[in-house]
C-alpha cells in the first residue's frame, strides 16, 4: 500500500512565525475510494471472434502516478497482447492477471485491450 510522509506545522497570527513543527509520519489509505463508474464493452458482437475491450473506470478519489489496479479475466476470455491502450497507465498481463499501474494524475481512466 502506497506511503507518503506529511509535516504538520502551526504559524502565528501574523502567517510567518512558526509555532511548532513535528508530526512527521507515514500515512496510508486503509479504506479505498469509491469507484463510481466501471464500464467494460466490447467492440465487436459477433459470438467467438477476437475482440477489443474497452474499459472506463471513474473514481471519487483521484489516483497518483504509481497507484495499481489487479483485475482478473474469467479463463474463458484470452488477453492476446501483453499491454494496455492508454496514456495514463501502463499493464502487465501474466496469464489472465492483468496489473494496471498509473503513469498520471486522474480520477477517469480510460484504456483498451485485445
Amino acid at each position: 500500500m502506497p506511503t507518503s510522509s506529511f509535516m504538520v506545522t502551526t504559524y502565528d497570527t501574523d502567517g510567518l512565525s512558526t509555532i511548532d513543527t513535528g508530526f512527521n509520519v507515514n500515512t496510508a489509505m486503509t479504506i479505498a475510494g469509491s469507484i463510481t463508474t466501471f464500464q467494460v464493452t466490447n467492440l465487436n458482437q459477433t459470438n467467438g471472434a477476437t475482440t477489443t475491450y474497452m474499459f472506463k473506470l471513474e473514481s471519487e478519489v483521484v489516483m497518483m502516478p504509481g497507484d495499481q489496479l489487479f483485475f482478473t479475466f474469467p479463463k474463458e476470455i484470452t488477453l492476446k497482447d501483453s499491454e494496455c491502450k492508454s496514456d495514463l497507465l501502463v499493464c502487465f498481463v501474466s496469464g489472465n492477471n492483468v496489473k494496471i499501474t498509473l503513469t498520471e494524475i486522474s480520477n477517469s481512466l480510460e484504456w483498451s485491450m485485445s
